[in-house]
């Protein structure tokens, strides 16, 4: 049983590393964003996948992975103005986004925030990217989840 469960705890975060990586990637070069601190975005994807496979080994670890998410969000409300610069990078990257995806189909553009990086987005998405890999090779039930979680930046990408 334990060498089972180092099995899964491996490949999980394998899986969750590759996704997360994969999915930043695809959306940063994909669309030309511009981040601050590259290596801070990659180290966040790591460092989420490494830690919420790990906590599934632990004894009542199948929660510590939302809980160590949500904190990782309300650690932004202690960043000065951390939830506006949230807010105006993800509209940047909506904005780089629909731009390319007007040109291709014409749909509506969003106005573009005031912050031409998009380094706190990309690094949120990672690092749920990790919990919901992570969560459902743990788990062992339906992949639906990780997959749609997954193929949604990557399809984003299919312009």
């Amino acid at each position: 049983m334990k060498r089972e469960e180092t099995v899964f705890s491996g490949l999980s975060v394998l899986l969750a590393l590759i996704l997360s990586i994969c999915s930043v990637g695809c959306l940063l070069t994909g669309f030309s964003l511009q981040v601050q601190n590259p290596s801070a975005v990659w180290w966040t994807c790591i460092l989420a996948a490494v830690v919420f496979g790990l906590c599934y080994r632990i004894p009542c670890g199948k929660w510590i992975p939302g809980i160590l998410a949500l904190l990782a969000l309300a650690a932004l409300l202690l960043i000065p103005d951390g939830v506006e610069v949230l807010w105006h990078q993800t509209r940047t990257l909506l904005y780089r986004i629909t731009r390319m995806w007007h040109n291709a189909y014409g749909i509506p553009v969003v106005e573009e925030g005031q912050l031409q990086i998009c380094d706190l987005p990309l690094m949120v998405l990672g690092i749920f990217q990790a919990v919901s890999v992570t969560g459902t090779v743990h788990s062992r039930k339906s992949a639906l989840s990780a997959v749609v979680f997954a193929f949604l930046p990557l399809g984003i990408c299919l312009v």
